[in-house]
């Protein structure tokens, strides 16, 4: 009886495995060529396909025209402090309510892999406002990097709206009071 009921298990999983090791076909899709009533013809951007919102929409969408967040606000001595506006240039939007954190650079090491927020390492955790601003008071001296959550991964912030762009490094001064202005993100 036990035998049996090991023979039927083994295969049961073995049926499970094989149905789930199955090669589907792939599926094909086409991109429409034409105009389709009000809906304009397709974009490429990059390799994706976009699909530009019909002229009669009523959908608007937000222009990347922030209000800076002026200047940063007055540290501590022996501190510094930095504001600015989170800005995503692939999508042309303010980061609204966005986490975000400093990771400082210790040793000359940039790191390679981002993770989250890690306190523990001196990580300094924050969050946009409504408009995207923010502002981090009483920061110790040193060199930053901005990374910020998008979704499903973490970004670092950039120095110039372009792909390919080194990231921005934030020098920390004592004393000092640092507006960057608008921050660049790539996504999302």
């Amino acid at each position: 009886m036990k035998k049996e009921f090991r023979v039927l298990l083994a295969l049961l999983i073995l049926l499970f495995f094989n149905s789930c090791n199955s090669v589907s076909s792939p599926v094909t899709t086409s991109v429409p060529t034409e105009v389709l009533g009000d809906y304009p013809v397709p974009e490429k951007l990059g390799n994706l396909t976009t699909y530009p919102v019909p002229g009669n929409a009523s959908i608007t969408t937000e222009t990347v025209s922030p209000a800076l967040s002026g200047t940063a606000p007055d540290p501590l001595p022996g501190k510094g402090s930095i504001s600015g506006v989170l800005v995503s240039f692939t999508s042309h939007m303010v980061l609204k309510d966005t986490l975000f954190y400093l990771k400082p650079i210790t040793g000359g090491d940039f790191p390679r892999i981002f993770v989250g927020p890690e306190p523990e390492k001196g990580d300094i955790v924050s969050r946009s406002d409504e408009e995207g601003r923010f502002s981090i008071n009483n920061l110790p001296p040193g060199n930053y990097i901005l990374v910020v959550e998008a979704y499903y991964d973490w970004l670092v912030a950039l120095q110039s709206p372009e792909v390919n762009s080194p990231p921005l490094i934030i020098n920390v001064q004592e004393g000092k009071k640092q507006s960057l202005g608008v921050v660049n993100v790539g996504g999302p």
